[in-house]
């Protein structure tokens, strides 16, 4: 047996056992973090750090389920000649992977701040 697939069989048994309803991206990153007063009070820039974290903690909270990351890690040890890389995200996220490859640095990072609105 690999080790990759040890590992995959612990995931399962834990998930199973626990039925933890957590995500992939969903690890209380969101309730843990300690934001700066001085950031948050900010006459500059404190509206922009609310309105960005405020969709950061969205994007937390609603993260993939971790059924998601099995089936990858799945694909991964079926496969012949595994890829280097194996994107695990939803529709917005790969897109915007194809956008980082596709636009010029610049552009990209104005596409950022407008999703982020600042």
């Amino acid at each position: 047996m690999k080790p990759i697939a040890k590992v995959l069989i612990i995931f399962e048994r834990e998930y199973k056992y626990t039925k933890k309803p957590t995500s992939l991206y969903n690890v209380g990153f969101t309730a843990s973090r300690k934001n700066s007063d001085a950031a948050m009070q900010s006459d500059a820039y404190g509206e922009s750090f609310r309105r960005s974290l405020q969709i950061i903690e969205k994007e937390e909270n609603g993260g993939l389920a971790p059924e998601v990351l099995a089936k990858t890690i799945e694909k991964i040890v079926n496969a012949r000649h595994p890829k280097l890389r194996y994107p695990v995200a939803n529709l917005e996220q790969r897109l915007s992977i194809l956008l980082h490859t596709l636009l010029p640095g610049n552009w990209f990072v104005d596409v950022l701040r407008g999703y982020y609105k600042v």
